[in-house]
């Protein structure tokens, strides 16, 4: 399932130490996108390959909870849908990973 989707995070930094460059900081806010195209690829000897576009029941509309901690250019993201992922399941998705900036 491939899911492609425009997303405008709004977040607020906190830098306790303006003065020091690669301190400690920590952002939290929210992010709201809108999905853009979605389609499943599959591939058989008997078809080959075949992409299948639909919206298969995925909510278009997605608002999350974010946050990240940094210390220095590495920061801990991550991130909690308040809106479900199916139209029809209540599956709320979430990221966490690592993000690499000299900002």
């Amino acid at each position: 399932l491939y899911a492609a989707d425009a997303t405008v995070p709004l977040m607020i930094n906190v830098k306790p130490d303006p003065n020091r460059r690669h301190g400690f900081n920590f952002s939290v806010g929210i992010s709201a996108g809108y999905r853009m195209n979605t389609h499943s690829k599959q591939i058989s000897d008997e078809h080959g390959k075949v992409k299948n576009h639909d919206d298969f029941d995925l909510d278009p509309w997605m608002f999350a909870y974010v946050a990240e901690i940094g210390l220095g250019p590495i920061r801990i993201y991550g991130s909690y849908s308040i809106n479900p992922l199916f139209e029809d399941a209540k599956q709320y998705p979430y990221t966490v990973g690592l993000r690499f900036s000299n900002w």
